[in-house]
């Protein structure tokens, strides 16, 4: 055999290795070196290439017949696996992938199960280079020891086995992302049009292909961004993304991240870590509300999101179909648009920043408005205010810590142990006001979310206002005031716009902290008022809230009469709910009218009498000399008109008629509008007790 000579390259040419064939299984292998012109035809070339972890250029992989992906020698474990794969494969119908249904419950075969997880967990379907490889290729053929498969059956099998691994999502994201590209092999051109400069395979933008393909190895970290150059749409060298291995990766992950979001206002990388803080103007356009997956290992996202913002129907919803990412979407994430997108994006709010899930998603013209009915007329009549996010980008898989604070602050400086809990404080006080925006009018009531931040930021805000209250552990009297100063101002202007300040006043009171507890009581606008024209004391009274009745009754800044949207007081829904040491606290003031009206016209004493209450009639009676011939209705004249005793009789409340029969003016025979008495209502009830304690009343003729 002839011993090759090496030359240089010549220009469009590549060096391959051809195996050369022996019928003798056991023989030497034989090789021959030869140089192949890439540009010879636009169609494919005669050759195979082997795809094992290698960094080729995707022009090479796009000329070859065949990619061969070697997933080593078979082991006792997983000599059977592409059998497997093969079967589930055949099962589908049509040859179609099958969904995974909650209400189709998998065969269960553990050792299958394992083997295939087993050969899914092979190095090869981890690493960025192979993505040119099968993304490029127009036939894959798949091989573990002496066993093949086709390529787009391994696919179709592994979307139709029914097995989960909740152990590590990583792996799921990293197999549904590598099963998009190889199942499009077979729906791949046989020719290539060549064209000067650049070669590329189209596959999609630059920024989806970084968010499907992300958390992928490489043992140089450039390569998780230069290996995707083959694959996209981009005009890279427009921006100045070339490939250069000379630049950091500190460098070259900004590089990226502002030509993703050219708009950012500050971006922060290190050279030794795979995440990013992000500093730009976000607009927050809805919420995630369901995520479908089509199955456990192939398909994509479906996700339905509900609009929150004004240009879009109130609560209308779309459904968006999202191509297989690094990280899966989850309930509760935010739909937004970067400052300077066109494309939106999907992320999650943690504890200290918000987090990037998905960079960039294809838009979709599903729109739910009559006339704004495309992604890119919505785009037009966005408003152009927006809010200052600070985002985390993980690049790789999880390699920050979420407890980190000092990540998210993107600041060189080192800050005392003070400074940084309040800057935590304003960091998680912008988050849980923005997760109140998705509640109408911010209907704190019915918030959970938001409230781990707030209740945090309390705890933090008590423990540092106690802490510079304390002579002890402040040495310098000037340092104590500055941080005491500071964080009253995090307390005035991350609290006080929520409802005046009352609300956090109830949470304060609740949790004990009296520091807190003290300041928004000095500075909260305790008659504020707010959904259904609820005041702090009405809505204590209603809601059962003790501690922050008696601190805003005690103030002496309210107006304790003030009604609410149903024209009730304090007074009308603390008779009404029952709650006597509330009634008897709200007459001691004198401030207050017994007899005063709600728009049912009924008064404090008909409320408590028509429910029952007895305490409460008495101290009605008793303490205020209420009336007890009141009648419901604005008209107080004889032609008719039901009273407490009426009430009281009809409900079959004994106690409160024996209360009412205690005072000589009461009249038993006053009746109704229909003409009734309190003891025909209490006979028609088989009310005996009542009929018996009545007609002890009436004159003996």
């Amino acid at each position: 055999m002839s011993v090759y000579q090496y030359s240089p390259l010549a220009r469009g040419h590549i060096r391959l290795l051809r195996l050369l064939p022996h019928r003798d299984r056991d023989a030497p292998i034989h090789c021959q070196l030869f140089d192949l012109k890439l540009m010879s035809s636009e169609g494919p070339h005669p050759y195979e290439a082997l795809s094992y972890q290698v960094q080729l250029m995707a022009k090479i992989y796009a000329k070859t017949s065949s990619v061969i992906v070697w997933l080593g020698e078979s082991t006792a474990k997983t000599e059977h696996t592409l059998e497997i794969i093969r079967v589930a494969a055949a099962d589908v119908p049509n040859g179609l992938s099958a969904n995974l249904s909650k209400d189709d419950p998998p065969d269960c075969n553990p050792t299958e199960d394992n083997a295939v997880l087993i050969l899914l967990q092979n190095p090869w379907f981890q690493r960025i280079w192979i993505l040119q490889e099968v993304a490029a290729a127009r036939h894959i053929l798949m091989k573990h020891g002496v066993s093949e498969l086709d390529g787009y059956v391994f696919c179709t099998g592994v979307s139709a086995l029914k097995i989960s691994n909740h152990d590590n999502p990583d792996l799921q994201a990293s197999i549904r992302s590598i099963i998009y590209l190889i199942r499009g092999a077979t729906f791949r051109p046989r020719h290539i049009n060549h064209e000067e400069g650049r070669f590329s395979l189209n596959i999609c933008l630059l920024s989806e292909l970084v968010e499907m393909y992300h958390i992928r190895k490489a043992t140089e970290q450039h390569d998780k961004i230069y290996a995707l150059f083959g694959m996209c749409s981009d005009k890279l060298e427009e921006h100045g993304l070339v490939v250069d291995y000379n630049i950091s990766w500190q460098q070259l992950f900004r590089k990226l991240i502002i030509y993703i979001i050219p708009q950012s206002l500050a971006v922060y990388t290190w050279e030794d870590k795979q995440v990013a803080v992000i500093e730009t103007m976000v607009h927050i356009l809805g919420e995630v509300q369901s995520v479908k997956q089509g199955s456990v290992w192939g398909g994509s996202q479906e996700m339905l999101v509900r609009w929150i913002i004004p240009q879009v129907r109130t609560d209308g919803t779309s459904n968006w179909t999202i191509k297989p990412s690094g990280k899966s979407i989850m309930k509760g994430d935010r739909f937004c648009l970067f400052h300077g997108s066109s494309r939106p994006a999907v992320i999650r709010p943690c504890r200290l920043y918000w987090e990037i899930i998905i960079i960039s998603i294809s838009p979709v013209d599903d729109i739910p408005h009559p006339w704004i009915t495309t992604w890119s007329a919505f785009l037009q009549v966005l408003e152009t205010s927006q809010t200052k996010f600070e985002l985390i980008w993980d690049f790789g898989t999880q390699s920050y810590k979420q407890e980190d604070s000092r990540i998210g602050t993107g600041l060189s400086r080192v800050l005392s142990d003070t400074d940084e809990r309040l800057q935590e404080v304003t960091k998680m006080l912008a988050i849980g006001h923005m997760l109140a925006i998705k509640h109408k009018s911010y209907n704190w009531m019915f918030m959970r979310e938001p409230g781990k931040h707030f209740s945090e930021s309390m705890c933090i805000l008590e423990s540092v206002l106690g802490c510079s209250m304390s002579s002890e552990t402040m040495e310098n009297e000037n340092c104590k005031t500055a941080t005491n100063k500071k964080a009253i101002q995090i307390v005035l202007g991350g609290f006080m716009e929520i409802y005046g300040g009352w609300l956090p006043l109830k949470w304060a009171i609740r949790a004990g902290h009296k520091s807190m507890t003290r300041i928004l009581l000095e500075n909260a606008d305790l008659n504020a008022q707010f959904e259904y024209d609820l005041s702090p004391l009405t809505w204590a009274v209603r809601e059962g809230s003790d501690e922050l009745f008696e601190v805003v009754l005690k103030s002496g800044r309210i107006a304790p009469d003030s009604q609410d949207g149903c024209g009730r007081t304090a007074l009308l829904w603390a008779a009404m709910l029952g709650c006597d040491a509330r009634v008897g606290l709200l007459l001691e003031t004198g401030q207050v009218d017994p007899n005063a009206r709600d728009r049912q016209a009924r008064t404090p004493l008909i409320w408590a009498t028509e429910r029952g209450h007895e305490v409460v009639a008495r101290l009605l009676l008793e303490v205020a000399k209420v009336d007890p011939n009141i009648k419901e209705g604005k008209s107080e004249l004889n032609s008719g008109g039901t009273t407490p005793l009426i009430y009281a009789a009809k409900n079959g409340h004994v106690e409160i008629v024996r209360l009412l029969l205690e005072y000589p003016e009461v009249d038993i025979n006053v009746r109704t509008y229909y003409g009734r008495t309190a003891y025909d209502l209490a006979l028609e009830k088989k009310h005996n007790l009542i009929y018996d304690l009545i007609l002890e009343k009436l004159p003996v003729n």
